[in-house]
């Protein structure tokens, strides 16, 4: 039996996003967008429709009330002259899921265009909008009201106070949850290098935390404080080995630490060779695991700060819109 949200792409043709848990397209002419919401067991229907010079507000919520009075699938939903959105309870079945959610589609675009609405650009009224995620907020707008919003999001992003010092120290700080974590997984007998993309992420949040914003010498900050603490995490590793070793002989914690580098680099004992190796797996999981991490972090600095990714655009709207070349903009 298919999943409820590709059942409703099936028949609609809108488009699947983030593991089956997000449908979204244009739909009979209208932007539409369904969310997973697991809490209440619903699927959250979201509709962008207005009337040009008119408050549709009222008629809409009422439509809303008496359709979910009608129809039990619909729990309730509310306008608010920009955004239609209306809850759909998920059924044991998802074969009955999917034709209430298809049933809901169909009305309230029935409803929708009888009353003279249309999806537009949410803050212009233009036609040609398409359905973006910005920052992690949905919206329906047109390339020109989209550029418009990332050259004052840039401004705002430069204008606002920064601290690089600050979130060097923050990066580091934080990155100390890594460099344990690594350090614990090796005295476990296991690969420490998979905690590579943990030093990473920990770097981002804690240079965001004490800096105040993520910028671009702030991302570079964080990749050089992520790998210098790969280098001290093995550093410790190779200490703690030493210790293990020399321990028993009344050698201290700290001097097997302050004696890495003699064994490290001893032609007779080659240890240098044995532990490199688990620093570039470390490495290798860094820049692997973290890739679209970082890149997504660089392309939102174009936005000010925001990741701006299409989900989607009206049919036949790929000539009026300069956006169409990538879903994720760079």
């Amino acid at each position: 039996m298919k999943h409820e949200l590709v059942q409703a792409r099936d028949a609609t043709g809108m488009r699947l996003r983030g593991q089956n848990s997000m449908l979204c397209g244009y739909y009979r002419g209208f932007a539409m967008v369904t969310n997973l919401n697991s809490k209440a067991r619903c699927y959250d229907v979201v509709i962008w429709a207005a009337r040009p010079g008119a408050d549709m507000t009222q008629e809409a919520n009422q439509w809303l009330a008496d359709y979910a009075a009608q129809h039990p699938f619909c729990t309730g939903g509310s306008y608010n002259g920009q955004l239609l959105v209306a809850q759909v309870v998920i059924d044991k079945k998802r074969d009955i899921t999917a034709q209430s959610l298809l049933t809901f589609y169909n009305d309230a675009a029935g409803w929708l265009a009888a009353s003279g609405m249309a999806s537009c650009c949410e803050s212009c009224g233009a036609p040609d909008a398409a359905i973006f995620s910005m920052g992690g907020k949905l919206h329906a707008i047109c390339p020109r009201c989209l550029e418009q919003m990332s050259q004052t999001a840039r401004a705002e992003q430069k204008a606002a106070p920064g601290n690089l010092p600050a979130g060097i120290a923050g990066a580091i700080l934080f990155s100390l949850a890594g460099v344990a974590l690594w350090v614990l997984v090796n005295r476990l007998g296991y690969i420490a290098a998979i905690c590579g993309l943990v030093l990473m992420v920990c770097a981002f949040k804690g240079y965001e935390k004490f800096s105040g914003k993520l910028d671009t010498p702030g991302i570079i900050a964080c990749i050089l404080v992520a790998v210098c603490m790969g280098m001290v995490s093995q550093y410790i590793c190779v200490g703690l080995d030493i210790h293990e070793v020399f321990g028993e002989y009344g050698v201290g914690l700290l001097d097997c630490m302050r004696a890495v580098p003699g064994f490290l680099f001893d032609p007779e004992l080659a240890l240098f060779s044995d532990y490199l190796p688990d620093l570039l797996m470390g490495y290798a999981f860094m820049a692997l695991g973290s890739f679209s991490f970082v890149r997504n972090a660089l392309a939102a600095q174009k936005h000010g700060g925001f990741l701006v990714e299409k989900l989607a655009e009206r049919p036949g709207g790929a000539a009026a819109n300069p956006y169409t070349t990538n879903n994720t903009y760079q």
